[in-house]
C-alpha cells in the first residue's frame, strides 16, 4: 500500500508491504483519551512466513502496565505500524504511557487505514467504522461481539470483582479488529494498484482519486476518473469531470480542461464555478477574451442581481469589455 508523505517515517519509505508491518489495536480504560487513560489490552499481529501471529498484551491491574509496555516494545521493535484510527488515538496514547514509564517510542512509518477507508468509500458508506467495513466491504459478520464502548466498563468490572467472563469477549473483539485490519489492508492495496478497474462503485471514484492525489499519484487518479467517465451509463459524471478538469489544468492541458468544464457547465443546473473556470481558460490560457465575455455574460443572466456572485461576474465582464475595446 502506498504511503502519504506524513506516514512515511524517518526512513522515507513510499509504500508498505504487509509482511514488514505490525498491525496494532488497543482497548483502553476510556474512549476520550487523557493522561489517566491506559491501554489495558493491546493486540499486535504480524505475518511470519505463511502464518499470521497474533499476540495480546494484557494487564490485570495498573502495576502491570510497565511489563505490558516493555513486552510490546520488545516484540514490535522498529517495524512500521498499521492501525485503524491509530495515528489519532492508539499510538499517541501508547507513546504517552511509554514516556510516563521513562521510555521513548520509536519514530516509524505508520499507515492509518481509517482515512483511506473514508476516501475509498466516501459515497457508498455513511459510517466508516471497522465493523461497517467488515460487513459491507469484507463480507464478514462478527456475530455476538462485545461493542467497543462496553469494553472499558468490562475491565473495571474485572478490577472490582475479579470475574473475567465479559473480558473474554473483549479479547475476542480485539482479536477480530487486528485480523480485520490485515484483510482491509489487502483490499485497500488491491484497489489502489489498479483503481480504474477495481473501484466497484461509480460514486466512489472521486474519493478514490482524491486519495491517490494525497498519495502524489496523479496518473492513477486520472485513469480512475477517466474510466468512470468512459463506462458511465446513467450515472452523473460531473463530479468526475470537475476533478479531471482541475488535474488537466494543473498539467497545462488547457483544451482538455476546457472540454470538461464546458460539460459541467452544460448541465441543467447552473454551476457558477464551471462558468468561471471556462471564462478563465478562454481569457488567460487560450487568449480568447470574446469567448470569455460570452460565457461571463451568460453566467450573469443566470445569477440574482445584487448578490456577491453577480458582482463578481459583472466585474469580470467589465474588465473583459475594457480589454476588448483597447485592442
Amino acid at each position: 500500500v502506498p504511503l502519504k508523505p506524513r506516514e512515511r517515517g524517518p526512513c522515507g519509505r513510499t509504500s508498505l508491504d504487509a509482511r514488514d508491518a505490525v498491525f496494532i489495536d488497543t482497548e483502553t480504560s476510556g474512549l476520550a483519551g487523557g493522561t489517566g487513560t491506559v491501554a489495558f489490552l493491546v493486540g499486535a499481529g504480524w505475518i511470519d512466513g505463511d502464518d499470521v501471529v497474533l499476540r495480546q498484551y494484557y494487564m490485570r491491574d495498573y502495576p502491570e502496565e510497565g511489563a505490558l509496555l516493555h513486552a510490546l516494545e520488545e516484540d514490535i521493535g522498529t517495524r512500521p505500524l498499521v492501525s485503524f484510527n491509530g495515528r489519532s488515538f492508539d499510538w499517541p496514547l501508547l507513546t504517552t504511557r511509554w514516556r510516563m514509564h521513562r521510555s521513548k517510542a520509536v519514530n516509524r512509518a505508520h499507515l492509518d487505514l481509517l482515512p483511506a477507508a473514508r476516501r475509498l468509500w466516501s459515497s457508498t458508506l455513511h459510517s466508516h467504522s471497522l465493523a461497517t467495513l467488515e460487513r459491507h466491504i469484507l463480507g464478514l459478520e462478527r456475530g455476538g461481539d462485545l461493542p467497543g464502548y462496553l469494553i472499558p466498563s468490562s475491565w473495571f468490572e474485572y478490577l472490582r470483582t475479579g470475574w473475567g467472563g465479559t473480558m473474554a469477549h473483549a479479547f475476542r473483539h480485539n482479536e477480530i479488529d487486528v485480523v480485520s485490519m490485515l484483510a482491509l489492508f489487502a483490499r485497500v492495496g488491491t484497489i489502489l494498484e489498479d483503481p480504474a478497474a477495481r473501484v466497484e462503485s461509480h460514486a466512489d471514484r472521486v474519493g478514490t482519486a482524491r486519495l491517490l492525489l494525497d498519495l502524489e499519484d496523479q496518473d492513477r487518479a486520472r485513469r480512475c476518473l477517466e474510466a468512470g467517465v468512459e463506462h458511465a451509463e446513467t450515472e452523473d459524471v460531473r463530479p468526475l469531470r470537475r476533478l479531471l478538469a482541475h488535474l488537466c489544468r494543473r498539467r497545462g492541458e488547457w483544451q482538455t480542461a476546457l472540454a470538461h468544464w464546458r460539460y459541467v457547465a452544460g448541465a441543467s443546473t447552473f454551476d457558477p464555478e464551471a462558468y468561471e473556470q471556462v471564462a478563465k481558460l478562454y481569457e488567460h490560457r487560450l487568449r480568447d477574451p470574446k469567448a470569455a465575455l460570452r460565457w461571463t455574460e451568460s453566467a450573469i443572466d443566470q445569477v440574482v442581481e445584487g448578490t456577491r456572485l453577480y458582482e463578481s461576474f459583472a466585474h469580470r465582464a467589465a474588465r473583459l469589455r475594457r480589454k476588448l475595446s483597447a485592442r
